[in-house]
């Protein structure tokens, strides 16, 4: 599972974060918490179950979420935190 946190309002790369957990929606697996910064990309290793994430943020961001498969990468959703 990849996530990119985004600054928002003219921020400058690397001046907003964001608190990221993956967890898996099963209850079983709780990964975290990550500090992402502004322009970065976490990745985290999944398994085949369905899985979620939770990100807080004091800062307006924009953050990305995908799985990649393979070759592709699959858009799983977009959230914005303002």
């Amino acid at each position: 599972m990849n996530i990119k946190v985004q600054c928002v309002g003219g921020k400058n790369l690397g001046t907003c974060q964001a608190t990221v957990w993956v967890y898996s929606l099963d209850g079983q697996t709780i990964l975290g918490p990550y500090t992402v910064y502004g322009g970065e990309i976490l990745s985290v290793p999944i398994d085949d179950r369905e899985w979620g994430v939770y990100v807080e943020s004091d800062d307006e961001i924009t953050v990305d979420v995908w799985i990649s498969t393979g070759e592709a990468g699959l858009l799983q959703g977009c959230v914005q935190n303002e």
